[in-house]
């Protein structure tokens, strides 16, 4: 591995930046799926890596994520779910991880941890827990399903068996790539003119911009997002589409208008 390692990096000074930004980003995460996989397994307390994160991605050009239309995410759907099976996850299975990850903001990693009892979905409203050993806060997190969701999860989370993973495979290995064969499918770039990438954690962006086009007060994203400081929901995780911009500007009041007179009421 040295061997290679010292190759990779003799070139030029940027292929060596971008190899220590690609080491400084995967090694938190194989090293957090590790640590994981010790608590899954029942062979450790808690996870102690579940708080360690890579290069700042804001800081890191290559990681700058965008979000998409409602139409292009209805072509990245479509795509997935007639889409050949990726490490052992199926189209119409990753159309519902997609669905879950687009409606709850939930990460790779924690949807990677789901197991059939993480499922709540008789409870008013349904939910789905996210154990402290997988959430980022290190905090055991009950988050609310759409009915909708819950109601086309129910039939499929019969057919899981108890204690395991419900998206099996090993597609959470490589969660960006297979975001990136389904929206090749689809026709979608997954990098666009501006440089910004359509990745896993991009459908958690999605979620957090979908909160506010649709209106949701900032405090009430900032719990469904589960961030402690709420400028961190405004700034990095939402996105305002160029539509959204105009609709704002044209819902102004017109200048120099005078308010309308009230008619005068019969006598």
């Amino acid at each position: 591995w040295g061997s290679r390692a010292t190759r990779s990096t003799s070139s030029s000074p940027g292929s060596r930046v971008r190899w220590i930004s690609r080491v400084s980003t995967k090694c938190p995460t194989v090293m957090k799926g590790f640590c994981a996989w010790l608590v899954r397994e029942r062979r450790a307390p808690d996870n102690p890596l579940v708080g360690l994160s890579g290069v700042n991605v804001q800081l890191d050009p290559r990681h700058q994520r965008r979000v998409v239309s409602q139409e292009e995410l209805g072509k990245l759907l479509g795509a997935a779910k007639k889409g050949e099976p990726f490490r052992g996850l199926s189209g119409k299975d990753r159309v519902l991880l997609y669905r879950l990850a687009l409606y709850t903001g939930l990460r790779l990693s924690e949807i990677a941890s789901l197991t059939p009892e993480s499922f709540d979905l008789t409870s008013n409203p349904p939910t789905v827990t996210v154990e402290a050993g997988y959430s980022k806060r290190r905090k055991r997190d009950v988050l609310v399903l759409r009915s909708d969701l819950a109601a086309d999860l129910k039939p499929w989370l019969r057919r899981r068996p108890a204690g395991e993973p419900v998206f099996t495979g090993t597609w959470m290995q490589r969660g960006s790539r297979m975001v990136q064969r389904d929206l090749e499918a689809a026709g979608l770039p997954y990098e666009d003119e501006a440089g910004r990438f359509y990745d896993f954690h991009s459908l958690r962006h999605q979620f957090i911009s979908n909160l506010a086009a649709a209106g949701v007060h900032p405090k009430v994203a900032q719990e469904l997002a589960r961030h402690s400081d709420i400028n961190l929901t405004l700034s990095r995780y939402t996105h305002v589409a160029r539509e959204d911009e105009q609709k704002a500007v044209e819902g102004l009041p017109r200048i120099g208008d005078k308010p309308a007179r009230k008619k005068r009421e019969s006598a």
